[in-house]
């Protein structure tokens, strides 16, 4: 969840968190607009390690893909402004 002015953009995990606890929604909104601190980061191995697989089958179902002459668009995840160009193309 991002603010950008007095917009608010969600991500396709915002919406997944929102479905399984509107409170930390509140919470995360409640973060963006100032009126709460963002809570501290902790280290979790099996997060981590959770997150390399799904990132490393991800990376190869696109090869796959490509690799089938399939068409891939490929999301900036740094920049927002180029996420949402993206998007909206």
């Amino acid at each position: 969840m991002q603010k950008t002015g007095s917009r608010i953009l969600l991500s396709a995990t915002d919406l997944s968190f929102f479905m399984g606890c509107s409170h930390a929604t509140w919470q995360d909104l409640q973060v963006a607009h100032g009126l709460l601190k963002k809570p501290p980061k902790y280290e979790d191995a099996a997060l981590k390690a959770l997150q390399e697989k799904g990132q490393k089958f991800e990376d190869e179902y696109l090869a796959t893909l490509e690799d089938a002459g399939k068409s891939v668009v490929k999301i900036n995840r740094f920049s927002l402004t180029a996420r949402e160009e993206t998007v909206k193309r």
